[in-house]
């Protein structure tokens, strides 16, 4: 008995932990978590996307500001003769200034060619085509190389006139500009650290509010169960409270109108089978009397039967 005993608390037991990890409030819990996982990274993403835009754009307007302004303060309107090696080195070393920063000036003919840099002299290479744009104005982009990322900067003053025919030593030069975006690049890094650590942490709070409101769930579904054993049992006169107006409500209701209806309909069988016994025993009572008289009459004519056929 003991052993039997054990092994029905234990199958109790593994129902339970199975009923934990399969039933509907792990799953409710899971899928509200899920939910609250999916807002929390989908907030944080959009915030990673804004900041990490808004410090790129202000490290790139603060480069491109600096370019411009050095730019329109180092080249004077009107060109003298062999001016342009001169205000090359003016620009490269005002703009290669701030640290992070590498500014290369090059020579450009009237025809459009473009001297591009050595490879060395900056921190990426400016190709064919970002000079060609350059020649247009200020041009910009963003170049990842080991792992770092750069702004190049490419500018070329238009709005310029010389002084004498000769285009080669009055063309004002053309500048590229390379900054190191080393520390916006940690920045992110560490935003994104942080990000990862509050969605981690807000999952632990995710979960609690999760099984509370599961719990709050499924408190009437136990109720109802409770109640679906208990009428099983043979208790009819079994109800459930009915609170709000929600699904859970509704049913509630259509399972105390079921009970209702159950509970009427073997009231009235009851009543029947106590009617039909009585109908038994009444029908048993009327044919037991005249059975009785006519044994006891057989037994009479029997005696008597016995004396006559002696004599």
């Amino acid at each position: 008995m003991i052993a039997g005993l054990r092994r029905r608390v234990r199958w109790r037991g593994e129902e339970v932990g199975s009923r934990w990890f399969t039933g509907l409030r792990a799953r409710l819990a899971a899928a509200f978590t899920a939910v609250a996982l999916l807002a929390s990274v989908l907030a944080s993403g959009i915030s990673y996307v804004l900041l990490r835009r808004a410090m790129l754009q202000r490290a790139q307007d603060a480069v491109l500001t600096d370019v411009r302004q050095t730019l329109a303060r180092q080249v004077p309107p009107e060109l003298p003769p062999d001016t342009g090696i001169t205000i090359g080195a003016e620009l490269e070393e005002a703009l290669a200034g701030p640290p992070g920063r590498k500014a290369v000036a090059v020579r450009v003919r009237l025809d459009g060619h473009v001297e591009l840099p050595a490879a060395d002299m900056l921190d990426v290479p400016v190709g064919e085509q970002f000079a060609k744009r350059a020649l247009r104005g200020v041009v910009f982009q963003r170049v990842t190389r080991g792992g770092t990322p750069y702004l190049l900067v490419g500018a070329h003053v238009t709005g310029y006139r010389t002084t004498v025919d000769e285009p080669w030593r009055t063309t004002p030069p053309m500048v590229f500009v390379t900054a190191n975006l080393h520390r916006e690049a940690a920045d992110l890094a560490l935003l994104t650290r942080a990000l990862v650590i509050e969605n981690a942490l807000a999952l632990l709070p995710a979960l609690g509010l999760a099984l509370l409101a599961t719990r709050q769930v499924l408190r009437p579904v136990r109720r109802l169960g409770a109640a679906a054993r208990a009428l099983g049992d043979g208790e009819l006169e079994t109800r459930v409270a009915v609170r709000g107006r929600d699904e859970l409500a509704d049913l509630a209701r259509t399972f105390n109108r079921t009970a209702e209806a159950l509970e009427r309909t073997v009231t009235e069988l009851r009543a029947m089978e106590n009617a039909s016994r009585r109908f038994v025993a009444d029908v048993s009572h009327e044919l037991r009397t005249p059975l009785t008289s006519m044994i006891a009459i057989t037994d009479v004519l029997a005696e008597e039967a016995g004396p006559s056929r002696g004599t």
